[in-house]
């Protein structure tokens, strides 16, 4: 009875990742894609070309259903292609910097992880801010004697008043279920953070810190596997 209830759990869980990955079915947008950017090269339109381009390389990197677990360079590279199309939308306003230490690229992670929580800190951080000069930046480190792959992924945007933080951050640490999301702008941490202790575990996850007029920090904790170390 027990082995029953332990598979039907298991069953449960891997159909609700992939309920939870999987928030479009896009061969038909990859394809669609595909035509409108060799359109574009015959028309000399070369802005819409490169959208087109990342757009389906971000759509084509998002149906490999087949590994859960990633090099960090293959999801930095999903995330470098989301920030094509955003600069070309906002027209080049934003500037990153991505920094990997060490041989942290080649460390294994869960994928579609990074980029939901780049696109909130766009959305609601960095285009409601008056600020010149938007800044998103993105660090990751391999410590080896905790055993973890550290992300933190920060902007100078709005930020966020202390009791806002607070509540998101209760609502991160109780998140393990989709019953959990609620239709608001954290929508996005909460889905990643569901699927991070999905397949990581309850000690996993995100953690958010922020001040008003000042920016928010997202830091990521993940398990250190791959080349630097197997867990």
């Amino acid at each position: 009875m027990i082995d029953d209830e332990y598979k039907s759990q298991i069953v449960r869980k891997e159909a609700e990742l992939k309920a939870l990955q999987v928030q479009i079915n896009p061969h038909f947008l990859y394809n669609t894609l595909q035509t409108m950017g060799s359109i574009a090269s015959l028309r000399n339109a070369p802005e819409i070309k490169a959208m087109c381009k990342s757009l389906s390389n971000m759509f084509r990197y998002s149906i490999k259903m087949r590994d859960e677990w990633v090099p960090v360079k293959e999801e930095l590279t999903h995330v470098r292609n989301y920030l094509i199309i955003i600069n070309k939308r906002y027209g080049d306003i934003l500037r990153t910097r991505i920094v990997v230490e060490g041989a942290a690229n080649r460390c294994l992670m869960p994928k579609l992880i990074f980029q939901p929580i780049v696109e909130n800190c766009i959305e609601h951080g960095l285009t409601p801010s008056g600020r010149p000069n938007k800044l998103l930046k993105l660090k990751v480190h391999a410590d080896h004697d905790s055993g973890l792959l550290m992300v933190h992924i920060m902007d100078n945007g709005v930020g966020m008043a202390s009791a806002k933080v607070e509540k998101l951050n209760g609502d991160l640490a109780a998140s393990f279920s989709r019953s959990t999301l609620r239709k608001d702008d954290s929508i996005g941490l909460l889905n990643v953070q569901t699927r991070i202790r999905m397949l990581c575990g309850p000690e996993y996850g995100l953690s958010v810190a922020s001040k008003v007029g000042s920016g928010t920090v997202v830091t990521i904790r993940l398990p250190l596997r791959g080349e630097e170390r197997d867990v």
